[in-house]
């Protein structure tokens, strides 16, 4: 923690990443197909939403929504 944001801030040029916290969502009972079977396992549903920006000059040409991706996964699935 402490040494990480010590080290963020002496170092040039990793403005750019951004550190996040992972997101647990609840698990859902839910119905997946393997190898041609049904079966019913803990599930995870992950909302990715994809979007567009175009800077020129310090004016904003382009923001806007690119699109969207539902999924649903395995709970046990480390992706």
């Amino acid at each position: 923690g402490d040494k990480m944001v010590a080290r963020l801030k002496e170092a040039e040029g990793l403005e750019a990443f951004i550190l996040m916290q992972r997101i647990l969502p609840p698990e859902q009972q839910g119905l997946m197909m393997r190898r041609g079977k049904f079966t019913v396992c803990p599930t995870l549903s992950e909302l990715g939403i994809f979007s567009t920006f175009l800077r020129s000059k310090g004016s904003v040409v382009l923001n806007r929504q690119a699109g969207h991706l539902l999924r649903t996964k395995s709970a046990d699935s480390d992706e």
